[in-house]
C-alpha cells in the first residue's frame, strides 16, 4: 500500500530521471547549429534556453544518462546484503579483466588489445584505481569477521590477491597519473586501518612475527617490482613535462569555448565538433575528441546552468532511494571501512579525470554510478526512511 514516503521517493525517482535524461533532449530540440558542408552552420534558436552545436552528438549522450541513473537509483536502493552481492561480482569481473590485461601485457601479439572493453591503457588504469580500495577494504572486513568469529580460513586472502593484481597491472600499464593515485590510495588504506586499529582494537589481528616477515617481503617486492618499472618507464617519465604543456594549450582552448556559451555550454557530446573552432593547435596535425580534463570539458559542454542541473537530477535521485539506520556491533561500520573506501576510489577516477578522460568509458562511469549510489545508502544521504535495518 503507498504511503506519504514512498510517493515522495517516486516523485524524486521521477525528478531526477527528467534532469537527467529530459534535459540532452532540449538541448537538441533548441539546437543551434547544423553540421553541412563539413563544417557548423549557425541557425536561428532561442538563446536563452539550453541549445546544443551538434545534435547528433547530444542524442549519443542520452543512453549515457539514463544508464548513469539506473545504476544510481539501483544501487542506493539495494538492501545490504544483495549490495554485498554485487560488490562481489564487480570485482569478481574486474579479476577477470586484469588477468586478460596482464596476459596481453606479458605476452605481446601482433594486434595488441588491453581487454575486450579498454583500447587505451590510461581507461583501464583509472578503472583499475576505481577498483582497488574496495578490493582492499573487501578483505579487510572478510578478515575482520573471522578473527571475531574465531574462524581459520577466510576469503581475505582472495580480495588482497586481486587487489595486488590490480596493483600490478596499474604498474605495467606506465599510466603516470594512475601509479601517482595508486600510491595514495595505498597511503589512505593505511590510514583506514590505523584509524580502525584505534578505534577497534579488537577486531584486527595481532601481527606475529611471521606476519611481519612476510608483508614486510611483499612490501620489497612492490618496491623492487615499482622501481623496475619506472626504470623501464623512464621514457615516457622524460615526456611528462612536455605533455603537460601540451595538455595545458588544450585546457586553455576548452576555457575559451566555455566562456563564449557560460550559461549553457555548446551542448552535451558536441567538444569533439566544437572544439576544432577554438583549437589554437594547428588543426590538420591535431585532432581532438576530449579535454584531457574531465570537469572543464563537462563545464564547457554543459555550462553553469547546465551542470547544475545535472547535480541537481542526481541529488533526486539519491534522495528518492530508501536509507536504513542501524548499529554495526564490535565490527567497524559501513563508513568507517567500506565508505571510506570508496571514497578513496571515487576520489582517485576524479583525481585521473583531472588530466585525463575516464568519464568518457561507459563502464567507469557505471561503476561510478554504483559506488556514489552505495555511499548514499550507507551514508543515509538519500531521505526516504525504509524499515530494514543496516547491520553488520
Amino acid at each position: 500500500m503507498w504511503n506519504r514516503r514512498k510517493l515522495y521517493g517516486l516523485l524524486f525517482l521521477l525528478g531526477g530521471l527528467v534532469v537527467l535524461v529530459g534535459l540532452p533532449f532540449v538541448y537538441v530540440l533548441n539546437f543551434s547549429h547544423e553540421f553541412r558542408a563539413g563544417g557548423l552552420i549557425p541557425v536561428a534558436h532561442w538563446r536563452f534556453l539550453p541549445a546544443s552545436a551538434y545534435p547528433d552528438g547530444t542524442l549519443q549522450t542520452i543512453s549515457r544518462a539514463a544508464m548513469l541513473a539506473a545504476a544510481l537509483w539501483i544501487a542506493a536502493l539495494l538492501p545490504h546484503r544483495p549490495r554485498k552481492v554485487l560488490a562481489g561480482l564487480m570485482l569478481t569481473g574486474a579479476g577477470l579483466i586484469t588477468l586478460m590485461t596482464l596476459h596481453h601485457r606479458l605476452v605481446p601479439r601482433s594486434a595488441y588489445d588491453w581487454s575486450w572493453l579498454f583500447v587505451s591503457r590510461n581507461q583501464f588504469a583509472a578503472f583499475a584505481c576505481l577498483m582497488f580500495p574496495v578490493a582492499l577494504t573487501g578483505g579487510a572486513r572478510s578478515q575482520y569477521r573471522a578473527f571475531l568469529g574465531g574462524r581459520l580460513s577466510n576469503p581475505s586472502g582472495l580480495w588482497y590477491l586481486l587487489a595486488g593484481l590490480l596493483a600490478v597491472s596499474v604498474i605495467q600499464t606506465g599510466s603516470r597519473a594512475a601509479i601517482g593515485i595508486l600510491i595514495l590510495q595505498t597511503m589512505g588504506y593505511i590510514g583506514i586501518q590505523w584509524r580502525i586499529r584505534r578505534d577497534h582494537p579488537f577486531v584486527i589481528p595481532p601481527l606475529t612475527p611471521w606476519r611481519k616477515i612476510l608483508l614486510g617481503g611483499i612490501l620489497a617486492m612492490a618496491v623492487g617490482f615499482g622501481t623496475v618499472s619506472l626504470i623501464r618507464n623512464q621514457p615516457v617519465l622524460q615526456a611528462a613535462g612536455g605533455d603537460f604543456y601540451f595538455r595545458g594549450v588544450v585546457r586553455n582552448d576548452t576555457w575559451s569555448m566555455w566562456r563564449s556559451r557560460k550559461w549553457w555550454g555548446t551542448g552535451p557530446g558536441t567538444f569533439a565538433t566544437v572544439f576544432p573552432y577554438y583549437q589554437t593547435l594547428p588543426v590538420d596535425q591535431y585532432y581532438f575528441r576530449h579535454a584531457h580534463c574531465e570537469p572543464l570539458q563537462f563545464l564547457a559542454e554543459f555550462g553553469i546552468l547546465g551542470g547544475c542541473l545535472i547535480m541537481l537530477g542526481v541529488a533526486f535521485i539519491l534522495k528518492g532511494a530508501g536509507r536504513v539506520t542501524g548499529c554495526s556491533g564490535q565490527l567497524p561500520s559501513f563508513r568507517e571501512l567500506e565508505g571510506r573506501g570508496l571514497w578513496l576510489a571515487l576520489g582517485g577516477v576524479f583525481l585521473h579525470g583531472l588530466v585525463d578522460f575516464p568519464f568518457r568509458h561507459p563502464l567507469i562511469l557505471l561503476v561510478c554510478g554504483i559506488w556514489v549510489g552505495m555511499l548514499a545508502r550507507g551514508y543515509g544521504w538519500s531521505g526516504i526512511r525504509t524499515k530494514s535495518a543496516f547491520r553488520r
